[in-house]
């Protein structure tokens, strides 16, 4: 039996037809498959036995986000107000792609967290080392505990859906009398 270095095989499969997402969050994404991808490690041995110990499966949802991200953008127009243009926005989608499903799945916890009619400020931070979107949550002069607010909204969903951000996203408060 000659030695395995690397076997794979894809195998794409058809996504059931019941979407993952309720709408509008399903309108930020493509149809989604999945694959199956088998691959033989080095040095596989001689019996069956040992060449499937040898063997592991993977299996990957593909997620493709829409290729309109002008149209992603609008629509999180209706719930953010951006600060940049919106051209430099949409090249941060580009190299950011799941942004938009993020930034529209945070909305209701963050209006949870920080009450109706809260407006959500989104802007591009740039360092030499790197650019990330901050949304900021403008409150009124008065508000009361926006720390207790922002830290109910960490524990409540961000601390659980940060890692899908790839640390690009950041998100803050700040009061209207703040400089």
């Amino acid at each position: 039996m000659p030695n395995l270095s690397l076997i794979a095989l894809d195998a794409p499969q058809t996504w059931p037809q019941t979407p993952l997402f309720a709408s509008p969050i399903e309108d930020l994404y493509e149809r989604q498959s999945t694959y199956v991808e088998v691959v033989a490690v080095a040095g596989a041995a001689p019996t069956m036995r040992r060449l499937e110990e040898q063997v592991f499966q993977y299996t990957y949802q593909n997620l493709r986000p829409r290729r309109d991200l002008m149209l992603q953008l609008r629509n999180l127009q209706q719930h953010y107000l951006t600060l940049d243009n919106d051209r430099a926005v949409v090249e941060f989608f580009e190299a950011e792609p799941g942004l938009p499903a993020l930034l529209h799945e945070a909305v209701r916890p963050l209006t949870t967290a920080f009450g109706e009619g809260s407006l959500f400020h989104v802007r591009l931070q740039s360092s030499e080392d790197e650019t990330l979107l901050k949304v900021a949550v403008r409150l009124p002069a008065g508000f009361v505990d926006a720390e207790r607010a922002l830290c109910t909204f960490d524990q409540e969903w961000w601390l659980n859906n940060c890692h899908r951000s790839g640390g690009a996203l950041v998100f803050d408060y700040e009061t209207q009398d703040a400089v």
